[in-house]
Formats: C-alpha cells, sequence, structure tokens
C-alpha cells in the first residue's frame, strides 16, 4: 500500500468513528432545545433566564457539530484531490477560532453564551426575512413577511447590543476597551487568541474569491 493511500485509510476511519461520536452526542448524550423553540429560547436569553450551563452547551454543541461536518467534508475532498477542501478549510477554523475565543473568556463572561444565541437567532432571522421581502419586490410581489415584524426584531437587536447588525456583535461584552457599537472583526477575535494558523486562514481566503495569481504564486 502506497503512502498516500495508508493516509487515506487512516483519514476514513477518523471520518467514520467522528460521525459516530457526533450522532451519540446530538441524541443520548446532550439535550439541546428543538428549533421549534427557538422563539422561546431567544426570549429567555434576552430576559437572561436561561441558564448559563445550558447556554455553554448549546453553544459549544452547536459549534462542535458544524465542525465535524466540515471536518468529514474536507476529508471527502481531499481524498478527491479537490481545491474545495481547502476552501471549506476556512470555514472550518472560523468555527475553531470562535470555539476558542469562547472557551479563553466564558469564565470572565458567562453571559457572552446567551448574548452568541441571541445574536446568532435575531441576526439570521433579520437578514433571511429581509432578504427574502427584496426579492419579492423585484418580482413585483408583495413582502412576504411582516415589514413591521422585521422592523421590532431590528429594534430589539439594536436595543440588546447597541449597534446596527454584525457578524461578531454577540462578543461586544468582551471587546469592553471598544466603543459601544462599533463593529468587531474577525481578525480581531484572532488577535485575542493569538493563534499562528491565521496565516493559513489568509491564504485560504485568498482561494474563496476568484482572483487570478494566488493559486499558482
Amino acid at each position: 500500500m502506497s503512502a498516500e493511500a495508508h493516509r487515506i485509510q487512516i483519514l476514513e476511519e477518523l471520518i467514520r468513528e467522528t460521525a459516530y461520536f457526533n450522532v451519540d452526542l446530538g441524541t443520548d448524550l446532550v439535550c439541546r432545545p428543538s428549533w421549534f423553540d427557538e422563539e422561546e429560547l431567544l426570549h429567555q436569553c434576552l430576559n437572561e433566564t436561561y441558564a448559563i450551563q445550558a447556554a455553554t452547551s448549546h453553544v459549544f454543541m452547536h459549534l462542535y457539530t458544524s465542525a465535524n461536518q466540515q471536518a468529514n467534508a474536507i476529508g471527502l475532498l481531499i481524498e478527491k484531490s479537490c481545491w474545495a477542501g481547502w476552501q471549506l478549510w476556512r470555514t472550518l477554523y472560523e468555527c475553531h477560532a470562535v470555539c476558542e475565543f469562547l472557551a479563553r473568556f466564558c469564565n470572565e463572561h458567562p453571559q457572552v453564551f446567551r448574548d452568541y444565541i441571541s445574536h446568532t437567532l435575531l441576526s439570521s432571522w433579520i437578514r433571511q426575512r429581509e432578504s427574502y421581502n427584496e426579492l419579492c419586490k423585484r418580482s413585483g410581489k408583495e413582502p412576504h413577511y411582516d415589514e413591521l415584524i422585521i422592523a421590532d426584531m431590528r429594534s430589539t437587536y439594536k436595543d440588546k447590543f447597541k449597534s446596527s447588525i454584525q457578524d461578531y456583535g454577540w462578543a461586544q461584552s468582551i471587546f469592553q476597551e471598544k466603543k459601544p457599537g462599533s463593529r468587531i472583526r474577525f481578525a480581531e477575535i484572532l488577535e485575542k487568541i493569538g493563534d499562528d494558523m491565521s496565516i493559513f486562514y489568509r491564504r485560504a481566503s485568498e482561494e474563496i474569491h476568484p482572483t487570478l495569481g494566488h493559486r499558482f504564486a
């Protein structure tokens, strides 16, 4: 057996075992809220009645599941020698960085897990509804989602996070040195954790965009 074939064999075994582990975590070991309970979950996080330990488990399990799925997909793409595996690694690294960031600051800022949940739910709902309504308008149709409800969601978001919608608004409590409402960049999260892999993240980012030259440099 060639060295390459042996490496792929090890990779396949790892993918299989992590997939089984992921199934176990998602069923028997951890009781995560149902998708149908997300609205109630949001209200509990905003009202600070959702237990910190439950919020912590919920966020880390969400991130772990996402990372596991990405890692498995990367393994399959590498096996087929696809460049897309390198691109998907960028997403996996973002997940890793957020996990590391939360793990480092969770004891000082336990509220960040509730903020992560409420921010993620609110921002995704707002963006999805606004984008779909815009698509309806372009097609000459009436908006599908009630725009008053969307405006109320935006108001709730601004009251909670003191800013317009941004990707890392949930981390505001940790970036206390920044002016309230300032935009938080992923590079600042990397700076907080001091991760040496960031150089590869920048390299992978070059593969995401259809830019000439980088791949052959």
